[in-house]
């Protein structure tokens, strides 16, 4: 008898250590966000957030969740869009893990004004109670604005290297009277100084330097002169590259988040 209970105990505890063994060999539930800058029109239709996660859970899942909102970590700016879906996307490698890309979809309220976050999060809140906030980068939305003295004839822009950061921007414009262009901004709060005549047409140059948000689209603000007044030309949101590369840039803007 004592032989019968000594085997037992000793079969039980080799079957705690291995299934504590395989506990331990099971990856925690990870999702991840390259701190971005959202930068567009408040007129534009959809915003996208992307999103990675190391398998499918609960906050990839649009079912499973029951709201969802963009915010200042204080909650002070807040945006409330609607998740029209998330999007399943191709395999990434980070840090030697694996992760999806998922497609958070939203529609955008209707604004009348720029709207602007600095440091923004996205909240999100399970059908279950259980809730995540992330931290996703910077919001931009520029409310459109259109006159007849400047068109842009053409727009390009460049990235170094391998890099998902959008560094320069040049623009061929042509105005339809003598008019000098002060500045040029691509987010609501970030401008550049360019302080240059414009009598028919110019090819303008805008050094962005080098922004901590990966970025590779942006609507553009043209704040120009005309006998002593001032004007402004809001550019439609342009993608200016498209980052191939299946490799998350190993870099302090990332977040990755572990789930519990």
């Amino acid at each position: 008898m004592r032989k019968f209970a000594f085997v037992f105990v000793t079969a039980a505890m080799i079957l705690l250590i291995v299934l504590s063994i395989q506990a331990d060999r099971i990856p925690s539930d990870k999702l991840l966000f390259k701190q971005t800058l959202y930068s567009q029109l408040t007129t534009d239709d959809t915003l996208i957030v992307e999103g990675f996660a190391n398998r499918k859970n609960l906050y990839t899942d649009s079912a499973a969740i029951e709201s969802i909102y963009l915010s200042s970590l204080d909650e002070h700016y807040k945006l409330v869009p609607t998740l029209d879906m998330i999007e399943k996307g191709g395999e990434y490698n980070y840090l030697g893990d694996v992760y999806i890309k998922y497609r958070y979809i939203f529609k955008l309220p209707k604004l009348e004004v720029d709207y602007y976050i600095k440091s923004c999060y996205m909240t999100m809140i399970l059908k279950n109670g259980d809730h995540l906030q992330v931290s996703i980068g910077r919001l931009s939305l520029m409310r459109p604005s259109h006159q007849s003295d400047l068109s842009i004839v053409n727009q390009y822009g460049e990235n170094e290297e391998g890099s998902s950061y959008l560094s320069k921007i040049t623009l061929d414009v042509k105005a339809n009277r003598l008019l000098t262009i002060q500045t040029i901004c691509y987010t609501v709060s970030h401008c550049t100084p360019i302080d240059q005549v414009v009598t028919d047409s110019k090819t303008i140059h805008i050094d962005l330097g080098l922004d901590v948000f990966h970025f590779n689209q942006t609507p553009l603000r043209v704040n120009y002169l005309i006998d002593g007044i001032e004007h402004s030309e809001t550019i439609d949101t342009f993608r200016y590259f498209e980052t191939l590369s299946s490799d998350i840039p190993e870099n302090s803007q990332n977040r990755v988040y572990v789930i519990d």
